[in-house]
């Protein structure tokens, strides 16, 4: 992150943005390497 002193407020915004973006793909990858167990659907439980 560069700290210059004239700083953009919507260049500011859009490192909040990709960093969330980063955090959650992330997040969705850690996921997918270890999937957790399927949620119960009504589905399921009805056949």
């Amino acid at each position: 992150m560069s700290d210059s002193p004239n700083k953009n407020p919507k260049d500011e915004k859009a490192e909040r943005l990709n960093a969330a973006l980063r955090a959650n793909l992330q997040r969705r990858k850690a996921a997918a390497r270890r999937p957790e167990p399927a949620p119960i659907r009504e589905d399921d439980v009805k056949n």
